[in-house]
């Protein structure tokens, strides 16, 4: 059960979602998504986010290891503009487009027409990332993206992730137990268990007295991780 959650997301915030387990991130989550309807309270989304491709989600990857499976990169890619679509499912010209461009983005023309089981597991979550931004969402959601990358290719990941934020302006929501890569990539903290224990950057969450007694001062100082290479100066509060 998920209780007492207030707060407001800014446009072109990145946000790391932080908790223990069967703290309520995935609830939140589903809420947010429509998946779920809240108990009580509401949830309101800016007018601009009012049509449906708005919000992109990718849930945690499981590596898919079935090589005969028929599906190549372009196409699963093209998924992402096929859902979007009523009645006649047909790409057009400028669909075909902007498949091309996010494929060039993220550095997938070289594997298009590859089978999505022959790739690594980082490349599956760039193709299964792309699938997700071909619609253009203003919003991207995150379940654990990383779980199954090694350290590189989590690395370059989250460099394509800080990219979109800076570059494009899109407002992510980051689920993650990396608590060094949150804390170096993401902008701000969500911090759950069962209820909302902090949102705020992460000086703020540093320099909180409540935080502090919350985690006590080593761990807190491990989800902000910027003092280690002295970008924040909260370890001398």
């Amino acid at each position: 059960m998920l209780s007492d959650v207030s707060f407001t997301l800014a446009a072109g915030d990145y946000v790391g979602i932080a908790g223990p387990n069967g703290s309520g991130k995935t609830t939140l989550i589903k809420a947010i998504l429509g998946l779920l309807t809240p108990a009580s309270g509401e949830i309101l989304f800016d007018p601009d986010f009012s049509r449906p491709q708005s919000i992109g989600y990718l849930p945690q990857i499981i590596k898919l290891h079935d090589r005969i499976f028929p599906a190549k990169v372009q196409e699963i890619v093209s998924m992402g503009l096929l859902a979007q679509k009523k009645g006649s499912r047909r790409l057009t010209r400028k669909d075909r487009l902007c498949v091309l461009n996010i494929l060039k983005k993220l550095e997938l023309m070289p594997i298009r027409d590859s089978r999505i089981g022959n790739l690594s597991g980082g490349q599956q979550q760039r193709v299964l990332l792309a699938r997700t931004l071909v619609a253009s969402p203003r919003m991207l959601i995150l379940d654990e993206p990383t779980s199954a990358l090694d350290p590189k290719i989590r690395e370059d990941f989250y460099n394509i992730l800080k990219g979109l934020n800076e570059q494009e302006g899109i407002t992510i929501l980051l689920i993650s137990h990396d608590i060094g890569s949150m804390g170096r990539f993401t902008r701000k903290m969500l911090y759950l268990d069962r209820k909302l224990i902090f949102f705020g950057t992460y000086e703020e969450f540093c320099r909180s007295e409540d935080m502090t007694r919350y985690f006590g001062p080593l761990s807190q100082h491990q989800f902000c991780w910027r003092h280690l290479d002295g970008t924040c100066d909260c370890a001398d509060r």
